[in-house]
């Protein structure tokens, strides 16, 4: 394991740590869930900057989970205790919530080329479902995922628009093609996988983490028929979370009970392994358009940088927060979720 350079930037000040919130995912994702209620569309007032970061705050409690951002740099995150999709309007800076007919538990999202959010919905009662928000009308419409217990998670869309995402509790593999409405299920070869993280390289291969099997996969969508590959990581029980694709094709992974960073070459399938600073526990992860990695480090209350080409974190230092979720926009600005502050954070 390489052992990286460290440097830390503070940009809002603060004197205690907040302690580690010690929830496991079954906690964080079924027990919570029960708490989900709905509201209204509500509008936060706008945006508070402080230093290099700018405050989205949320003016109610919320479960934030996913983010993502379209073509126009407008930011879209899932809440899942009100079981809505929320959107921060660049123009002010305000945010809005969106509630899902019926209830729900947004996990993840995406949009698609025609400016349409697609995202995991876990469920409240036991059935998961695809959903696409169309902001244009305000409409949603769902799908109702085949089998019992999936949990989908993490998401992502191909280049013909197919949806593929992971089914957590099912330990399978799922596809959505939006215009016929037909799923495929891809069954792991241990149904306890737990698959969580999940992306696409530039060959249309898929990639997924198995967060209880320590290992990542790739299938091939050309060879469903196939068995999808699987690579186990060399840290054990590390709980690979999310994944992430760069342009040279290798695989970044974030090892979450590890605190580590892990990269895959597929070009001789190895691994390397880089520990976070001060104990770690990242959850997801992006790659800015230099080839720099993007962390949410949940339990230091920050969010990292790393430098590939000189093996080095820089830390960015947030108050009391507990961020869960990164992205990264078209002028590689970086946006954050922060669950444990409710609210959406841009660092510029």
């Amino acid at each position: 394991m390489v052992t990286p350079v460290i440097t830390q930037q503070a940009y809002i000040d603060f004197s205690l740590k907040p302690s580690l919130m010690k929830v496991g995912y079954i906690i964080l994702v079924l027990i919570l869930s029960i708490f989900a209620m709905g509201f209204a569309q509500e509008e936060s007032e706008g945006a508070v900057n402080r230093g290099l970061f700018t405050d989205h705050s949320l003016n109610q409690n919320t479960m934030l989970w996913g983010i993502t951002t379209d073509e126009s740099d407008t930011a879209w995150f899932t809440d899942g205790q009100n079981g809505a999709i929320g959107r921060v309007w660049p123009a002010t800076g305000s945010i809005s919530l969106y509630e899902i007919p019926g209830g729900g538990y947004p996990v993840d999202l995406q949009n698609d080329t025609t400016g349409r959010i697609w995202f995991t919905d876990a469920g409240q009662t036991g059935v998961g479902k695809l959903g696409r928000f169309d902001p244009s009308g305000e409409t949603f419409e769902t799908h109702d995922i085949p089998g019992e217990n999936t949990r989908p998670q993490r998401l992502a869309i191909d280049a013909d628009g197919a949806l593929w995402f992971t089914a957590y509790g099912s330990g399978q593999i799922g596809k959505l093609v939006p215009i016929t409405g037909v799923f495929t299920m891809i069954d792991l070869p241990s149904a306890s996988a737990g698959p969580m993280g999940i992306d696409i390289d530039e060959g249309g291969f898929i990639w997924f983490t198995e967060y209880e099997n320590n290992r990542i996969g790739r299938i091939n969508p050309n060879k469903l028929d196939l068995a999808p590959e699987e690579f186990e990581l060399p840290t054990a029980n590390s709980g690979p979370w999310d994944v992430v694709v760069a342009s040279d094709g290798r695989v970044w992974v974030t090892e979450h009970r590890a605190g580590k960073l892990a990269v895959f070459d597929p070009a001789d399938e190895t691994f390397e392994e880089f520990a976070l600073p001060s104990l770690g526990k990242p959850f997801g992860l992006q790659i800015n358009s230099q080839g720099k990695i993007w962390i949410a480090d949940f339990a230091n209350s920050s969010v990292l940088k790393f430098i590939p080409i000189e093996s080095k974190f820089v830390e960015h230092t947030l108050e009391e927060s507990s961020p869960i979720d990164v992205a990264v926009d078209d002028d590689d600005d970086v946006w954050v979720a922060d669950m444990g502050k409710s609210r959406i954070l841009r660092l510029t």
